[in-house]
């Protein structure tokens, strides 16, 4: 994966290496729908190949992992969602519902999806975070989500 940012907007692409040397060139894997994009990085920059012209954008950082656990731990609190021994399903990052794996009542293990979003053309499956039974599904296939917006309750 290769992490691009340009105005302020990161998003991840899938990359496959081709050639690693002081520059490397990278086949782009854009999506079903769209041709198979050229890039070559050095350093900090990579050059995409788009429509016949180079187009520099940066390499994005790498996402802060520890920044990020810490914010997850203090949107909920230890023991569950204010002692009621309920775990929410948060969204990861934004995107669009394709698919909805459980129904409200059925039981589930630590690990099952939950339910599968579209974000920057990947499909990303939401898990369950504990094993139990769904206590409510707060959204719809094609339900557009915000960031740690809440998906779904499982109670224990």
């Amino acid at each position: 994966q290769l992490r691009l940012e340009s105005d302020g907007e990161v998003r991840t692409i899938v990359t496959s290496v081709t050639n690693v040397a002081s520059v490397t060139n990278v086949a782009m894997a854009a999506g079903a729908a769209d041709p198979a994009l050229e890039a070559a990085v050095s350093g900090e920059v990579a050059y995409l190949d788009l429509a016949g012209r180079s187009v520099a954008f940066k390499v994005a950082s790498a996402p802060d992992l520890d920044r990020a656990a810490l914010a997850a731990r203090a949107r909920k609190p230890a023991g569950g969602d204010g002692g009621t021994g309920t775990s929410e399903v948060f969204a990861p990052m934004p995107g669009a519902v394709l698919t909805i794996h459980v129904t409200t009542g059925q039981p589930v293990e630590a690990g099952d999806p939950i339910l599968t979003l579209e974000a920057m053309k990947m499909e990303h499956v939401v898990v369950s975070p504990i094993a139990g039974r769904v206590a409510d599904l707060r959204v719809r296939p094609a339900d557009q989500v915000a960031r740690s917006q809440v998906l779904a309750v499982i109670e224990p």
